[in-house]
């Protein structure tokens, strides 16, 4: 018997065992759709001033990375250096709990935002995109997702990364009139670059 494990399991605990996602297609998935609770965790964590927030989401991978919470990486009193910094206890533990609610829910990628708030700029998303790939946060079917206030505009920024290959996705969300709001990015990155 193979146990089926959540990626922070496999990720911090080093543990084998059947992979929940293997049946999968291969096709990389073009969006991302955010819960009313992951879009208000979002917006909370943009008020937070002086230093970069992020965490992991946590959701389901189907044709489209749905995503129903967005937690934080370290403990909200703790300050690290590194922006995509997750505390393996911290996350491991806030994966156990949601998948208390439903073993279906798992970590489905990660979400990052600069200090204050703002969309980071062209270079600096790069830089963090970089980070990802290299903290294995980032792959073909988890996004890293970029958020920020662009002026008065909320925006939802997530990207795959294949094989050096930095892949924009469109992302959509309930507003708060109940509107279906869709931010697609997919054609031109951040700022128009990637």
């Amino acid at each position: 018997m193979k146990l089926k494990l959540s990626w922070a399991q496999r990720r911090f605990l080093g543990l084998t065992g059947e992979v929940e996602d293997s049946d999968l297609d291969e096709q990389f998935p073009l969006d991302l759709r955010l819960s009313r609770s992951a879009l208000d965790s979002l917006l909370a964590h943009l008020e937070v001033t002086g230093t970069h927030r992020s965490g992991p989401l946590y959701g389901y991978h189907r044709e489209v990375v749905d995503v129903a919470y967005a937690l934080t990486g370290i403990p909200p009193m703790a300050v690290l250096g590194n922006p995509l910094a997750l505390d393996p206890a911290y996350t491991l533990g806030g994966s156990e709990a949601l998948r208390l609610t439903d073993p279906a829910l798992d970590w489905v990628g990660h979400w990052v935002c600069a200090p204050g708030g703002l969309l980071p700029d062209t270079d600096a998303s790069v830089a963090l995109i970089e980070q990802a790939v290299t903290l294995k946060l980032i792959g073909t079917r988890s996004p890293l997702v970029i958020v920020g206030w662009d002026g008065v505009d909320f925006v939802v920024r997530p990207y795959l990364f294949n094989l050096g290959d930095i892949l924009p996705m469109r992302a959509s969300w309930i507003g708060g009139d109940g509107e279906l709001v869709m931010s697609d990015r997919r054609s031109s990155g951040p700022d128009g670059g990637l």
